[in-house]
């Protein structure tokens, strides 16, 4: 029977040690957990983005708003006109062509690798010269910062309209188009 006894007690001895260790550990969790509170992240994405409409840029160009935060501006590879945080400047320039310009600033900018080279796909001959001018125009050192990193890229499609009826004694209308240089060719310079 004291065996028994001693069984039971040395038993109760061992619950009583669980007890005591998973009640710090459950102290220790507590301790440990953080409790979310949602309406301050809101309020913090909300300041935030409040910040970034504070430092938000729109460069008229030809009567076409282009809108940037001041911190792209920053970021770009390469000083230009448009850092000098005034909330609204005019260019002079092509609003179309334009766009090639804010693709560069957007996309170009100082997180990319040293060896990364930004394409720029135009269609016309006349762009090229319009867009180089307008980089050289808005980057204050063009030379050493823009164009090492920068590829301009001309696509130049040709279409053949010719006389619709096959050449005789052939029906394979690939070879037909051959023939007629009736196709499409992309060259990129």
């Amino acid at each position: 029977m004291t065996n028994l006894l001693d069984s039971l007690n040395s038993l109760k001895e061992q619950i009583s040690k669980i007890e005591e260790t998973s009640i710090t550990k459950s102290e220790e969790i507590k301790e440990e957990t953080k409790v979310v509170d949602n309406k301050s992240i809101l309020e913090a994405n909300l300041a935030e983005l409040k910040e970034i409409q504070k430092n938000k840029i729109q460069i008229n160009v030809g009567g076409r708003l282009y809108t940037f935060s001041l911190q792209t501006l920053k970021s770009t590879v390469g000083e230009n006109i448009f850092q000098s945080g005034e909330k609204l400047i005019f260019y002079d320039g092509s609003p179309d062509l334009f766009g090639y310009v804010s693709d560069l600033i957007r996309n170009l900018n100082i997180q990319k690798p040293a060896d990364y080279i930004h394409k720029l796909n135009i269609r016309f001959n006349e762009d090229e010269t319009i867009i180089k001018s307008m980089i050289n125009e808005i980057f204050l050192k063009p030379d050493e910062e823009i164009w090492p990193r920068l590829k301009i890229v001309r696509e130049v499609i040709a279409v053949q309209i010719v006389n619709e009826n096959p050449i005789e004694g052939n029906n394979n209308a690939n070879v037909n188009n051959y023939n007629n240089r009736n196709a499409a060719y992309n060259y990129n310079y």
